[in-house]
């Protein structure tokens, strides 16, 4: 009986320094890629013509999509280089009584993210970040075929990331995300008699996606 229970505590100690390098283990560590996809809902934008009448445009459900390039340095820190892309469909506006009211603004961002892993010891990763860079912003609105201005900027552009990673081997993981891409407002240059139209940009993103670590172990 005593050798039972002599192998049983043998066997506990045994695990605690195997449970800590698991643990360990699912920190990223090394140069990684990822890729992701999901959906789109852009905050009201408020429009600003210059000399005209305030409005605020409501847009439908669009798309998004994120392809980065990072770097774990094997502590839960991460740093990246992204690229995106998100879209909104104009769904209405708020103070115009137009009978069709077409448009869309597009977003391309560049950003620097930095991102910290929080260790459960598990497979399921959650993880924090944020990223500022540059944002190419196309804009285009029409009421009733009247074209109220179509043109792009580029802006500066920032974010804030909240998600969770599940690693299916020691170089796979699935993530899934939330991000809120914000830009500076851009001034789109105007048609139908107004020179200009300033108009506030933000988007909240799900992303799901998958990371691929070239250098982690094969299996965790």
């Amino acid at each position: 009986m005593k050798a039972r229970y002599l192998l049983l505590a043998s066997a506990l100690a045994l695990s605690v320094p195997l449970t800590a390098a698991q643990a360990a283990s699912t920190a990223t560590n090394g140069l990684y890629l990822g890729g992701a996809a999901g959906a789109n809902f852009a905050t009201d934008s408020k429009l600003k013509p210059a000399g005209g009448t305030p409005d605020t445009a409501k847009f439908d459900t669009g798309g998004a999509g994120s392809l980065s390039v990072g770097y774990g340095f094997g502590n839960g820190f991460r740093a990246e280089l992204e690229a995106s892309y998100r879209n909104a469909d104009v769904k209405s506006l708020k103070n115009n009584n137009f009978a069709v009211v077409k448009g869309s603004t597009d977003t391309w961002g560049v950003l620097v993210n930095g991102l910290y892993d929080i260790n459960t010891g598990t497979r399921l990763t959650p993880y924090i970040g944020a990223g500022v860079g540059v944002a190419v912003v196309n804009g285009k609105l029409s009421g009733d075929g009247t074209t109220l201005y179509n043109s792009s900027n580029t802006q500066f552009a920032y974010q804030g990331i909240a998600g969770v990673s599940y690693a299916l081997t020691g170089n796979l993981a699935l993530t899934a995300d939330y991000r809120y891409l914000g830009t500076t407002d851009t001034t789109f240059k105007g048609g139908a008699g107004v020179s200009s139209v300033k108009a506030s940009n933000g988007n909240h993103t799900i992303l799901a996606g998958v990371r691929w670590t070239f250098d982690a172990p094969a299996s965790r």
